[in-house]
């Protein structure tokens, strides 16, 4: 319709979905909460409903490093005050193995997982 130029029958299309919408937001009942809750376990979506009774629900995602956090420090300073300056460790720190012991090929399979798991009872 756009194309052919229909520009008033589409905005009489419009304006008549517009009238079919329901216009009040039903008000939320005290077990509303509950029910939704409820519901997300039951359907095993436990994040879901842990973000539900929390209000967290629409929170998330990935933040950028200059975003500023409710502290008013920016999450690029945040990441810095977590972490330590880089340093070079003394020679004492590491161990010193002579000679290094022999690298051995594992292949870690579902068969071996499950003969472990049955020597283990």
């Amino acid at each position: 319709m756009w194309e052919q130029g229909a520009y008033d029958e589409l905005l009489q299309e419009a304006q008549r979905c517009d009238r079919q919408l329901k216009r009040t937001v039903e008000k939320e009942d005290d077990d509303h909460d509950a029910r939704v809750f409820t519901r997300f376990v039951l359907q095993g979506r436990l994040r879901d409903a842990t973000r539900w009774i929390t209000g967290r629900g629409n929170v998330g995602g990935v933040l950028q490093p200059e975003d500023v956090m409710p502290n008013g420090a920016t999450v690029l300073d945040t990441l810095r005050d977590k972490h330590p300056p880089q340093f070079k460790p003394p020679q004492e720190s590491f161990i010193r193995a002579n000679p290094l012991p022999l690298m051995v090929d594992v292949d870690v399979t579902a068969n071996l997982i499950e003969k472990v798991a049955r020597s283990m009872h």
